[in-house]
């Protein structure tokens, strides 16, 4: 039995992140490059630079970014953002690019090369290259690195300065997993979207620069956590708002209330295993904060003020599980309804 069905069975029928969430910066532990070329022969693994794109002159450059996150995040926490944040020095496309990070699905090193310039160096042992995991005796399967053909996130590069990718999550996922599973954590792989255009190479300061090194922005919820986030969708009426009260704990109860909504109104809770804090659009900023698995699980009926609340019970065990809801009432809107704000709590 789930979590999310053992909840189901033992309901009792009938904005920014909160502030007990932390908010962590994790270092980049493990950097590389991968430089087109034939014979594999090419790398910069303590070079002061990552490339990404396509230069002038030459193959695809990709990069390869690795942050411990097991070293910084407490190993019982709920991550629900994972932002990476770079530097580009240089750039001979003045316009901004498109990047997008990739789940690296293979072990890979950073041996003794040093580059001076866009062009790659003679690849060390250890290294990561185009054709090799670990130069000069471990392969990659595909040339060019093995990833998660689907992207973590995409995020745009301007010529020069700062870029921070978006909320995605799929890179909260990601970093889940590295915390979870420390021994897996093989890091992203970075490539331009457009890897035919020449003239489109970025130039990022490495972890072993003296400037602005990469890092990763992990936001994460430890057990007994209660909180909001986004805003509610009501196409111009006063805001639908969901507050969920209680302590999360293992066998107790939790109490979701609503506010604000259509008098009496007749809606439902729902209910995921996860927090999407993008959010999914239905209609110009009306959002889902929940995922493709959610589940209506309670019914409500809202009274003459427009408020109601529902008790939650929790299952026994079940600790640390991530518990996301969002409400919806029936309203007359384009949609037919309202939809509120989402609640989460990580059950302790």
């Amino acid at each position: 039995m789930t979590p999310l069905h053992a909840i189901a069975l033992l309901l009792i029928p009938t904005l920014p992140l909160a502030a007990q969430t932390t908010t962590v910066v994790v270092p980049c532990d493990l950097d590389n490059t991968l430089f087109e070329d034939a014979t594999g022969s090419l790398s910069n693994g303590q070079g002061t630079s990552v490339f990404v794109g396509l230069p002038n002159v030459g193959g695809k450059r990709r990069a390869l970014l690795r942050f411990n996150v097991a070293s910084v995040v407490p190993p019982n926490a709920r991550i629900l953002s994972a932002r990476l944040q770079i530097n580009v020095v240089t750039s001979t496309a003045p316009v901004p690019l498109a990047v997008t990070g990739h789940y690296c699905l293979r072990p890979w090193g950073e041996g003794a090369s040093v580059a001076t310039g866009g062009a790659g160096a003679p690849a060390q042992a250890g290294d990561a290259t185009w054709l090799h995991t670990i130069y000069p005796t471990a392969f990659w399967t595909t040339p060019g690195g093995d990833f998660d053909a689907t992207p973590s996130f995409t995020m745009t590069t301007p010529q020069t300065g700062v870029a921070i990718a978006p909320e995605s999550l799929l890179a909260a996922r990601d970093a889940q997993f590295w915390l979870e599973a420390p021994q897996s954590n093989f890091g992203w792989l970075l490539r331009m979207v457009d890897e035919v255009t020449v003239q489109t190479a970025r130039r990022i300061d490495s972890r072993e620069s003296t400037g602005t090194r990469p890092s990763l922005s992990v936001t994460y919820a430890l057990p007994g956590t209660v909180g909001s986030w986004g805003t509610s969708c009501t196409f111009g009426a006063p805001p639908f708002l969901l507050a969920i009260q209680g302590a999360p704990v293992q066998s107790g109860t939790v109490q979701l209330n609503q506010t604000g909504g259509p008098v009496n109104g007749i809606g439902a809770n729902f209910f995921d295993l996860a927090l999407d804090l993008p959010g999914v659009p239905l209609a110009p900023g009306c959002l889902v904060y929940l995922t493709s698995t959610f589940f209506p699980l309670s019914m409500f009926t809202l009274d003459g003020l427009g408020t109601a609340s529902t008790p939650l019970q929790l299952p026994g065990g079940f600790h640390g599980t991530l518990v996301a809801s969002q409400s919806a009432v029936l309203a007359p809107t384009p949609l037919g309804f309202a939809l509120s704000n989402a609640g989460y709590f990580v059950i302790q």
